[in-house]
């Protein structure tokens, strides 16, 4: 509310000069009854006896007419969000957001401006449901990583022995190998993708066996399997890579295993 009819009461009636004190007095700024003086002054309002006979609606449309209608903006065309994204994604990288908006707007030059492009797909981004889809094919890859094993027990002793847990499953089913070893040196890494691809275990424990002495990296040595071996390459632990589905029931079990048993 404006209080104009106030402010000029105060003003020609109250004689008060100072736009602070009537300010303050209203409770309004000092600069809205700087303007409403001057407006008024505008519109031939130079005494009380003016003003009296008008409510504060008057006053209102008098002081502060309103603001001739805008046309209406006519609707900009909506790009199709989906195929953006899709464009987004393809495997070559070469389509960029702004390559798209080019597109968009030779074919709709009455279409949004770059930036409002670029803050509406923003807001079709946020209310996406983010589903991480990889698809393999059967027997295309296999996932290998070390977990915390189970603690197994000396019959002897009773001293509690830590192992560790290397866990492999298939891309495709998911179906899980799991084998415990006291450490993550290679050649028990090694060891671990013998017992896995058991049908191969005679030409793979020999390569076990020299493993100690190999001066390749570990690629190299896989690869020195054959090339029926394939799939153990893929599966070298990388960073950020997807992590083995048998892990999720391995890890950290509540299990007390006897030495030999």
């Amino acid at each position: 509310m404006r209080h104009i009819k106030s402010i000029l009461r105060l003003h020609f009636a109250g004689g008060i000069d100072s736009r602070r004190n009537i300010a303050r007095a209203v409770g309004v700024s000092k600069t809205a009854v700087a303007d409403c003086l001057k407006r008024a002054a505008a519109a031939g309002m130079s005494t009380w006896a003016a003003v009296e006979p008008l409510d504060e609606d008057a006053l209102e449309r008098r002081l502060y007419p309103a603001c001739a209608p805008s046309r209406a903006t006519r609707a900009r065309p909506v790009p199709d969000w989906a195929a953006v994204r899709a464009e987004l994604a393809r495997r070559d990288h070469k389509v960029t957001l702004a390559l798209l908006w080019t597109e968009y707007k030779a074919q709709h030059p009455d279409g949004y401006q770059y930036a409002q492009f670029t803050e509406l797909y923003r807001r079709f981004e946020k209310k996406l449901s983010l589903v991480l889809r990889q698809h393999h094919r059967g027997g295309e890859k296999c996932f290998v990583d070390f977990c915390d094993g189970m603690k197994l027990t000396d019959p002897l002793s009773g001293e509690r022995i830590p192992t560790e847990l290397f866990v492999a499953a298939l891309g495709a089913s998911s179906y899980t190998f799991a084998c415990a070893t006291r450490g993550q040196t290679i050649p028990e890494w090694l060891d671990c993708h013998v017992r896995m691809y058991q049908p191969k275990t005679a030409k793979c424990t020999e390569l076990w066996l020299q493993a100690r002495w190999l001066k390749h990296d570990l690629s190299q040595r896989l690869a020195a399997c054959g090339g029926w071996w394939s799939p153990a390459l893929a599966a070298l632990p990388r960073a950020g890579g997807r992590p083995v589905p048998g892990t999720a029931g391995t890890r950290n079990p509540n299990y007390n295993h006897t030495l030999g048993s």
